[in-house]
């Protein structure tokens, strides 16, 4: 294909991606939660000063993860039948509400830290609590996504959402480190301090996320919600 070939392919994969209002908060919503993501690069630090020890890092990691493997396979088929009664789009907002209130618990640990026994405790029983969530979350991810994209142009609507939320992470990634940098200003005596804010940090961008999934959630109502949704689409004589 010609320069003039492509340059209009160009052009028309960003007017079908990003033409309607819910897709553009479809994919801005994904990058404002992979954003809050961004700080977890620092978690083994944010451990750290919090007490642990690299052996207490390790078993913990690897506690937590057993224990959410062994209670994923548990939960499995309640939190299927749960989806398909709810529909995954549901899910996938009241997911962004629970987050909002999940990433808001860690402030805690701006005022004080708890002996790492404890911490270590807290944890498992956060990984327990969180499963069903979890799963919910996870099991309905993509069925969310297929039924809110466009059937005959899924990929290319996938890959605007990957191009979008890859552009702000990588972006954002040095940006948190570049903030947090920042934030020694205030702890020049304990400039470890600073690694406390790495669930802060999601914690400021699941506000922004969960704002936009209630005008998100509305706008898949307009669209028919739950009984009649059909993916907006300009190329569709019907539209």
């Amino acid at each position: 294909p010609s320069i003039a070939d492509r340059i209009a392919t160009f052009k028309s994969f960003f007017h079908e991606t990003f033409f309607h209002r819910f897709y553009v908060m479809r994919f801005v919503l994904c990058s404002l939660i992979a954003l809050g993501g961004s700080s977890f690069v620092f978690n083994l630090f944010y451990q750290q000063e919090l007490g642990l020890e690299y052996d207490q890092i390790g078993k913990m990691n690897g506690l937590v993860g057993t224990v959410s493997l062994i209670s994923t396979f548990g939960v499995t088929v309640l939190v299927s039948i749960l989806i398909d009664r709810w529909h995954p789009f549901r899910i996938y907002i009241y997911n962004i509400f629970f987050m909002l209130l999940a990433t808001a618990l860690p402030w805690k640990y701006l005022f004080g830290t708890l002996p790492a026994v404890v911490y270590i405790q807290v944890a498992v029983g956060a990984a327990i609590a969180g499963c069903v969530l979890g799963t919910l979350a996870g099991i309905a991810g993509m069925p969310m996504e297929m039924t809110t994209f466009p059937k005959s142009r899924f990929g290319q609507f996938c890959a605007a959402q990957a191009l979008l939320r890859s552009s702000c992470t990588t972006i954002m990634g040095i940006g948190v480190g570049v903030v947090f940098d920042l934030l020694k200003i205030w702890t020049p005596n304990n400039p470890t301090f600073i690694y406390r804010f790495v669930p802060i940090w999601q914690f400021a961008w699941t506000i922004p996320a969960a704002i936009l999934a209630y005008f998100l959630y509305r706008e898949w109502g307009k669209l028919g919600g739950y009984e009649n949704f059909a993916p907006p689409a300009t190329w569709e004589p019907s539209g």
